[in-house]
């Protein structure tokens, strides 16, 4: 038994095993790690599908594809070429824009970052910036690397500590990753 906040992956699993629930199914949780993974469980069944939450290296998808087994991708971590229909996609513009209004409605003028460059949510983050009236301060912005990730919680926190260490210190940050 896995215990997940109430935030982020922890939803997604919840809603899964709510689903399954009452469809009188068995949801079995595995991490991946991105390795290969043998498809039968202890008992020598076959799942009747895979949710695959975050991304895994294409061939450990494929080899559940080949199997003739359903997947559905959630929340790609890397933008990939999926079919439609096995992909759900998570709307982080609504949701960065989202928090961004309501940190500047809380009075925060000065809004940090915490998150992938380049990313989506990034581009969302000074464009929403800009649409408040606010100013974009590179002090105040650090940026994840992939390898930092493991554990994300002291990824974070020494990220934060850079931005404090600075000149002038955000009056909110926007992390975009739930560790």
């Amino acid at each position: 038994i896995l215990q997940f906040a109430e935030a982020g992956y922890g939803l997604i699993l919840r809603g899964a095993e709510s689903a399954c629930s009452k469809r009188g199914d068995t949801l079995i949780f595995r991490a991946v790690n991105h390795e290969p993974v043998e498809v039968r469980d202890e008992e020598g069944a076959r799942p009747d599908g895979v949710i695959i939450v975050g991304g895994v290296r294409k061939d450990v998808a494929q080899r559940y594809r080949d199997l003739q087994i359903p997947v559905a991708l959630v929340d790609l971590l890397e933008h990939e070429q999926t079919a439609e229909h096995e992909a759900v996609r998570i709307d982080y513009a609504l949701g960065t824009k989202i928090a961004m209004e309501r940190l500047r409605e809380l009075g925060h003028t000065r809004i940090g970052f915490i998150g992938f460059s380049g990313s989506q949510k990034y581009m969302l983050y000074w464009q929403s910036l800009e649409l408040l009236g606010l100013t974009y301060d590179p002090g105040c912005v650090e940026f994840l690397h992939p390898l930092e990730l493991d554990p994300g919680v002291l990824s974070g926190l020494r990220k934060t500590q850079a931005i404090l260490t600075r000149g002038r210190r955000p009056t909110a940050i926007l992390a975009t990753n739930d560790s």
